[in-house]
């Protein structure tokens, strides 16, 4: 986790390599990559670093067109100042059921927080674990790190990512952590949605949103966008979706 500041040189170096500016592509790859269209998701702690990548003022990588955070870890340090570098798209798709990022102290706040054209997706349901590679049955896999693995999930005094990122200067509106801990708070009692479910719907948000945000121009595909979401969200009881673009 400590290793997070370098990580957004790490997403740079890869579209360097991608786009051919930087040995090391496949030749079966070389001209397939459009390096006009660029667009980062990350999951969990990854969505950390795809913030860093989009909005921080000294780590961005200023060719991304769009930012996709799924169930994004650790946005809650993340104030309105961070958000003023560039008015990137932002798609959040988060679960209410997530036992290790809290939604209403993540995603949930940074869609209050970020001034930027964003959408924000909440699954009814949804869990952290469902947007990795599990089986698809309906049971909550975030319980099982906070059942066995609950103490490895703990600061031991060891973790200082968010003081580096927070004690530069001038001030890049990095702050105190505000979500509870992993493990540490309560979900919405309920049915829990699929992992085949929540990869279906989060692709289906997911295509829409950089048909938008990759295009050409961006806010010819707007009303689209905010028709496919409409529509989604009006059909589906296990989808609530805001956005502001």
């Amino acid at each position: 986790m400590n290793d997070l500041l370098n990580q957004p040189g790490d997403i740079s170096w890869v579209i360097d390599v991608a786009t051919g500016l930087k040995a090391g592509l496949p030749d079966r790859l070389k001209d397939a990559v459009d390096g006009s269209r660029m667009a980062l998701a990350g999951h969990s702690f990854g969505g950390l670093t795809t913030y860093l990548a989009a909005y921080d003022r000294e780590l961005m990588e200023p060719r991304l067109k769009a930012a996709i955070l799924l169930a994004a870890g650790v946005g809650d340090i993340l104030y309105p100042l961070f958000y003023k570098t560039r008015p990137l798209p932002m798609l959040m798709i988060h679960g209410d059921q997530d036992r290790l990022v809290e939604y209403d102290g993540t995603s949930a706040q940074t869609y209050q927080r970020a001034d930027v054209p964003r959408v924000l997706v909440k699954l009814v349901g949804g869990t952290h674990m469902g947007h990795s590679n599990i089986r698809s049955i309906a049971f909550n896999f975030d319980n099982l790190p906070c059942w066995f693995a609950a103490d490895k999930l703990k600061d031991d005094g060891t973790i200082h990512f968010q003081a580096d990122l927070k004690n530069r200067t001038p001030d890049t509106g990095v702050g105190d952590f505000g979500a509870p801990a992993p493990c540490q708070y309560s979900v919405p009692s309920g049915w829990v949605m699929t992992a085949d479910r929540q990869k279906t719907l989060s692709n289906e948000i997911m295509l829409a949103f950089l048909d938008y945000a990759l295009a050409d121009d961006p806010d010819e595909k707007k009303s689209a966008l905010l028709k496919t979401l409409e529509s989604i969200d009006e059909a589906q009881s296990d989808v609530i979706i805001k956005s502001a673009l």
